[in-house]
């Protein structure tokens, strides 16, 4: 039994960077426009940077994003392990909490990763970019993060909570 569960976690971990690849393949391809419309995910552009501000960031993105992409990846594995064993015959409560934990230590880390990210920035801006920056951010950063929980506590019982008290108006 263990060995079968051994076996279809590197079947999906296999087919997740598979999908992931070809979801990715057409972007080599292609051609950059002159003009490229910003990502929908990304910061809006910072006004009024300098050629080594510009460099600077840049250089953070880069290495921010090679801290979060593996991070990510084990989070969404940690989720499909935990919907595994949701579905299982007979139910492991310890295996279960023991796996939201793993979620749930994954979310944090993922999450200082992006604060100390933001951080970084900020001390390459001068006063007045930084209140531009946050004036462009709002107040709302994190409310798709939340949305997001509240849809997966609306699938609470198909899927079962993915986080400890995931519907706490419940």
């Amino acid at each position: 039994m263990e060995e079968n569960m051994k076996n279809n976690l590197k079947i999906t971990t296999l087919l997740l960077i598979a999908g992931l690849l070809f979801s990715l393949s057409p972007l080599f391809g292609q051609e950059k426009p002159e003009n490229p419309a910003p990502a929908p995910m990304m910061a809006p552009p910072i006004p009024q940077l300098t050629e080594e501000q510009r460099v600077k960031i840049q250089e953070l993105r880069l290495k921010h994003m090679k801290e979060i992409l593996p991070l990510e990846t084990d989070l969404q594995i940690k989720r499909l392990e935990l919907e595994n064993l949701w579905t299982a015959d007979k139910l492991d409560a310890k295996a279960i909490i023991a796996k939201v934990k793993e979620i749930n230590e994954l979310q944090n880390k993922l999450e200082l990763t992006r604060v100390n990210h933001r951080l970084e920035i900020a001390q390459i801006l001068t006063p007045e970019q930084r209140r531009q920056m946050q004036d462009m951010l709002g107040p709302g950063m994190g409310r798709p993060r939340r949305m997001m929980r509240r849809h997966r506590c609306m699938q609470h019982e198909q899927f079962g909570p993915e986080e400890p008290n995931c519907c706490p108006n419940r």
